[in-house]
């Protein structure tokens, strides 16, 4: 499934939102039902727990000889990517974290983990052990970004008999729905004359990342034209 949503914001306004994550406990009851490290940012007892939970997950599933943890893929974390678990007891990103559909891959089964990617400023993708998927924002004017969602399975499944697109969608297309309103609820407040810039918070870290990105790549422009 494909879904094209235009949010009416400045791509610099979204992109930000989907680097901080410090909005999700208040604003995203569903992902938060689901991957625990999202409550873990506003609380030290959650965020211990989770601690111990990853630790723990990342030592089996090593053990097993597979992937686990976090994995640079630039030296100036543009570009990022890493299994982590989701919950306890949950084997996938999913209502209850039941499976919503057939095994991808080479996978035999589930280890309760996904695989995540980044790739400022574009494109996000997260693959469970039965579904992947995709995120991408791309500027179309001033005040309009477009959000391209797209969900995939296997190739030989049937909807209907082995998943259900509902169940398979349900948690990213009620967060993208979240983020939409949160976005330009943002830009309308940016655009009110009563607007006033104010330093990051420190659980804003990951934004500050963008936004250098985002003035070297504006100064490299600069630099051409001079």
């Amino acid at each position: 499934r494909r879904t094209v949503e235009t949010i009416n914001a400045n791509w610099k306004v979204v992109v930000e939102n989907f680097w901080e994550c410090y909005h999700c406990a208040p604003t995203h009851p569903e992902f938060c039902s689901v991957m625990s490290y999202a409550h873990a940012q506003n609380s030290e007892r959650l965020a211990e727990e989770r601690r111990q939970f990853e630790q723990a997950w990342t030592a089996e599933i090593r053990q097993r000889e597979g992937t686990a943890g976090s994995l640079p893929l630039s030296d100036r974390g543009l570009h990022q990517g890493g299994r982590l678990p989701i919950r306890p007891g949950f084997l996938t990103q999913s209502e209850g974290g039941k499976p919503v559909a057939p095994l991808l891959g080479f996978a035999t089964e589930y280890d309760g983990g996904i695989t995540s990617f980044t790739h400022l400023p574009l494109i996000w993708y997260v693959v469970c052990n039965d579904y992947a998927f995709l995120t991408r924002f791309t500027p179309k004017a001033p005040l309009e970004t477009e959000l391209e969602l797209t969900w995939l399975v296997r190739e030989d499944a049937l909807e209907g008999r082995d998943y259900d697109p509902d169940a398979v969608c349900w948690l990213w297309r009620e967060t993208a729905a979240q983020d939409k309103t949160i976005c330009e609820n943002n830009q309308r407040g940016i655009l009110s004359s009563r607007y006033l810039p104010g330093p990051y918070s420190t659980a804003e870290a990951s934004v500050e990342v963008f936004v250098a990105w985002y003035l070297h790549e504006i100064s490299k422009d600069s630099a051409c034209e001079g």
